[in-house]
């Protein structure tokens, strides 16, 4: 998750994350208010703390994900429509703010872009709907290969 800036949707993604079995959360924030507020807000009887990595800048992230197969979801004119999208490998998605796009320097060392077809007036989903779509379309379709 880069930049998230409403707690609720990063305890979503963290749940998630732990219902799917994904081994790691990668959250690139340098706001500390979410790091308090997680930490009051998360499983009462689970140390959840095990799979999220902090990252304070978008140039960590590129460092630490610079070996891994990268699938940004974003609206972008590149993007795949996920719906016809065949998954590689063990992929990092990422999902970017709430209110923005995810940043170029995350989107130029992605492998692969995806979008999801939307057909009303609404533009786009919330970043922890999206984050649960393409886990879940992952998952789905590499359990048919």
């Amino acid at each position: 998750m880069v930049s998230p800036k409403r707690y609720n949707n990063v305890y979503s993604v963290l749940r998630l994350a732990d219902g799917l079995g994904i081994e790691e959360l990668i959250i690139v924030s340098p706001r500390d208010l979410i790091k308090e507020r997680l930490s009051r807000k998360l499983f009462v009887n689970r140390d959840p703390w095990s799979i999220i990595t902090f990252l304070d800048s978008i140039r960590e992230l590129r460092n630490y994900i610079a070996d891994e197969y990268v699938v940004s979801m974003e609206l972008h004119p590149k993007a795949q429509d996920i719906t016809t999208f065949q998954w590689k490998g063990d992929p990092v998605i990422v999902v970017g703010p709430e209110d923005g796009n995810i940043p170029d320097e995350v989107i130029s060392i992605s492998d692969d872009i995806v979008k999801l077809p939307m057909k009303g007036k609404v533009r786009c989903l919330n970043v922890a709907c999206a984050a649960t779509l393409a886990a879940w379309d992952c998952i789905v379709k590499r359990r048919r290969e």
